[in-house]
């Protein structure tokens, strides 16, 4: 799944990609990406599936979070993510029109 790919001298840009599956570890239109600088986890927020997926910094999968709604911890149409030094995910949700608030321990450990 993970596959690298050379964008310029000296840069390594990580690609991870399964087009159209629906599974975990695969998307359908990433939208935004985070990573943590404590853990060096990646958190992927995936418009389409209504989700936020966790990886590890060598892109195994760790977890998900999130499916579509409008009630608490659902999402419509997720499209940005950031995190803070104090291990919480801010997801801006599009169509809910609001932000959420996760705590990284949500997805488990990211060792």
């Amino acid at each position: 799944m993970v596959k690298p790919k050379i964008f310029g001298v000296g840069t390594t840009v990580k690609q991870w990609y399964q087009r159209r599956v629906r599974g975990d570890g695969c998307f359908l239109q990433p939208r935004s990406v985070a990573v943590d600088t404590k853990t060096g986890c990646v958190s992927v927020v995936d418009t389409s599936l209504h989700r936020v997926q966790m990886f590890t910094s060598e892109g195994k999968f760790i977890n998900k979070f999130g499916q579509r709604g409008k009630e608490d911890n659902k999402f419509s149409s997720p499209c940005g993510i950031t995190t803070n030094f104090d291990g919480e995910i801010f997801v801006s949700d599009f169509r809910n029109n609001r932000i959420h608030v996760l705590l990284i321990s949500i997805f488990m450990s990211c060792h």
